[in-house]
């Protein structure tokens, strides 16, 4: 996919068990067809505009046709999952900085902990624009392998994203 030469989504995500990292990876995102049309529906016509973002996960294909209403096996909200929101406001972009002579944003840290039971599995990390499925799926990455967040462990992560 890597054929979007103005924007650029790096995340970091890892998941941690009492504290000692399991598994760790830093990837670009895949922008996704919705993604290409909101960002520049929001940006050069001013409609459609986000008023936030989530980040979610989920267990299935997503490739660049998909859309958020086909989501594949996101977990429900028993365990502790949910969507991370990301409001739109500096203390959820806290970053804006120049980074090799093009401006980043990066995200907040955060953290998903399973709580009663374990989330999973999981081969997929994705932003949308609604912690529903009505919106717009804006991006996606393959995690590692696929996973299971078990009772207790956490799984963290944020996104830096750069204009090219």
């Amino acid at each position: 996919m890597g054929k979007h030469q103005f924007f650029e989504g790096i995340w970091n995500i890892k998941q941690i068990r009492d504290g000692e990292v399991l598994w760790e990876i830093t990837k670009r995102n895949a922008l996704v067809n919705e993604g290409e049309k909101i960002i520049l529906d929001a940006f050069f016509r001013g409609s459609n505009v986000p008023a936030s973002f989530y980040v979610g996960f989920c267990y299935g294909e997503i490739n660049e046709e998909s859309q958020l209403v086909h989501i594949p096996n996101e977990p429900n909200s028993a365990n502790g999952y949910a969507r991370a929101l990301l409001s739109r406001n500096e203390v959820d972009f806290p970053v804006l900085e120049l980074n090799e002579g093009d401006y980043q944003l990066t995200t907040k840290e955060m953290t998903i902990t399973a709580s009663g039971g374990s989330i999973g599995p999981l081969n997929k990390a994705f932003m949308a624009t609604s912690a529903t499925d009505v919106g717009f799926l804006l991006s996606f990455i393959s995690l590692p392998t696929t996973v299971t967040i078990q009772d207790g462990d956490n799984i963290t992560f944020s996104i830096k994203i750069k204009a090219m």
